[in-house]
């Protein structure tokens, strides 16, 4: 639970900031060393393993990858935010995302992101030459 994780970091000092290093979470929870109580979301385990440096540092991506999507066409601009937002959404949800329908999930969104940046159509049309009847009788 959430006390849990605070007695935790209140006990942890500087390591706060840097973190505890890859994968740690994982092997203290098979290992015995972490309570089964601590809270499991990906938000926590950035927390716990890359520390508030590595935290913030994940957050200035994310904001960055939305900030990019503005320079983006505009019907690729709603498909990519959108994706972003379901992604962060079920990242942010838990144990989710060590399940292969995220990956699958994934797949699907860049299949669509391709789908829709190559399937554009013009936005203006050609325009036509103009026939006179004379060439037009010519031609029969």
């Amino acid at each position: 639970s959430m006390q849990t994780a605070e007695a935790l970091f209140a006990s942890e000092g500087l390591r706060i900031l840097a973190g505890h290093g890859y994968d740690t979470m994982a092997r203290g929870f098979q290992m015995g060393f972490l309570s089964p109580n601590m809270p499991r979301s990906v938000i926590f385990e950035v927390w716990y393993e890359l520390g508030v440096i590595g935290a913030m540092s994940l957050a200035g991506v994310v904001a960055l990858a939305f900030h990019a999507t503005a320079h983006l066409p505009k019907p690729l601009t709603g498909v990519m935010q959108g994706a972003l937002v379901c992604g962060s959404a079920i990242a942010i949800s838990g144990l989710v995302t060590s399940q292969i329908w995220w990956i699958t999930i994934l797949a699907v969104v860049g299949i669509l992101f391709a789908l829709v940046a190559k399937g554009q159509y013009r936005t203006q049309r050609p325009s036509a030459k103009s026939i006179s009847a004379n060439a037009l009788r010519s031609q029969i």
